[in-house]
């Protein structure tokens, strides 16, 4: 380190650790891994993380990473190269509601209150100005609408970070009062490891987070609707 940047870069926040593994065969590794894992529904992120030395996956459940796991097994890649991370279950419990922020901007969900399960149904979100003034307001995702079912306080699906999801506003609304702006998703009534949901009485709710712009400035702001009950009736 010294002879490449300078004596005066060796400071108390430099260590030098050994790996478990070659970078160069990482990097072969990630692009094997990251071709076959994608393919897989529920994958939703990938990294080549050369501070721990190893290949990371995001996946929404643990049968996601286990079934993430079975596609590698004659890839070559060792195992222990590999990590998924796991998210812990969102709960009810967490979920705030506040349908309507300070600029006025207030959420609305529209969804069906009874859906067959494995059936496609559609679902959207709107954001409504109901404010004296116009607001403009930016948001950073292809998916920014947040449309969450709940059963027995348990996230069972969710549609953040998943194909399907369409919206017809871009990145930035610019709203007068009265005007609003919609999101859309598709839904086949499934869980959250792509299997049909299983008939029975859930919650639905939807949240979206968006920046309003003002004057040399960015106010975060944060929208949740009410949770409404959702009947799921058996396949036809």
């Amino acid at each position: 380190v010294a002879a490449f940047y300078g004596a005066d870069h060796i400071t108390e926040t430099v260590r030098i650790e050994q790996g478990q593994f070659e970078i160069a065969d990482l990097s072969k590794w990630y692009r094997t891994a990251r071709d076959i894992v994608w393919q897989i529904d529920g994958i939703n992120f990938s990294d080549l993380n050369e501070q721990e030395g190893r290949i990371e996956f995001g996946a929404a459940t643990q049968k996601t990473a286990d079934r993430a796991r079975e596609a590698l097994k004659d890839s070559g890649i060792p195992p222990e190269a590999v990590f998924f991370e796991v998210p812990p279950p969102r709960l009810l419990s967490d979920f705030e509601v506040n349908v309507r922020s300070l600029p006025g901007i207030e959420i609305e969900l529209d969804a069906p209150s009874i859906v067959r399960s494995g059936e496609s149904v559609n679902l959207a979100v709107s954001l409504v100005n109901r404010g004296d003034w116009r607001v403009k307001f930016i948001y950073n995702s292809a998916t920014p609408e947040n449309i969450i079912v709940f059963r027995d306080g348990i996230d069972v699906w969710s549609n953040k970070g998943r194909s399907g999801g369409t919206t017809l506003a871009g990145r930035i609304s610019n709203l007068k009062p009265g005007e609003s702006v919609r999101f859309e998703s598709d839904w086949n009534v499934i869980d959250l490891d792509r299997d049909p949901l299983a008939p029975g009485e859930y919650l639905i709710a939807a949240s979206f987070n968006f920046s309003e712009e003002g004057t040399g400035r960015y106010s975060r702001h944060d929208v949740a609707t009410k949770p409404v009950r959702l009947t799921v009736i058996p396949a036809s």
